[in-house]
């Protein structure tokens, strides 16, 4: 009997296997919140590219009008997501005086309507990380507004 107390004193006084024990446990939660990280980081990363190409396309407009060809081949041009995953839409609208008109009526005061187009860009969303898949949006989205002349 006195050597099995001694056999487990022994065993109690040993810790050389507790690091390995702790590194297991943690190591899943460790790992949800670095994938999570990245995955957030790839996130914010593609919706600012998405913003930055609407821009570029808005740029676009300003300078040759609504070319809707033109504007989607500047936002593709300046996207770094695959151009054959991007959606891009643009209209024009008018206004005078801050109400919605007709681009081909006159203001009030005789002057041409002030236009605008708005350029939209949208792409689909493939998380690589599944357990955070239902924290990101299905489909990233950018779209920018400019007055024509």
């Amino acid at each position: 009997m006195r050597k099995l107390i001694d056999r487990v004193a022994t065993l109690r006084r040993d810790a050389s296997g507790n690091m390995a024990v702790e590194f297991a446990l943690l190591l899943p939660a460790i790992l949800i919140l670095l994938g999570g990280l990245l995955e957030f980081g790839a996130a914010m990363y593609t919706s600012s590219a998405l913003e930055s190409a609407a821009r570029a396309g808005a740029h676009y407009a300003f300078e040759k009008g609504l070319d809707k060809p033109g504007i989607e081949q500047a936002v593709k041009g300046a996207s770094t997501y695959p151009p054959e995953k991007l959606t891009v839409a643009s209209s024009m609208s008018c206004e005078c005086a801050g109400a919605p008109v007709s681009c081909s009526s006159e203001c009030t005061g005789g002057y041409a309507p002030y236009k605008f187009v708005t350029v939209n860009v949208s792409a689909p969303n493939s998380p690589w990380f599944p357990v955070v898949d239902k924290l990101v949006p299905v489909t990233f989205q950018g779209s920018a507004v400019v007055q024509v002349p």
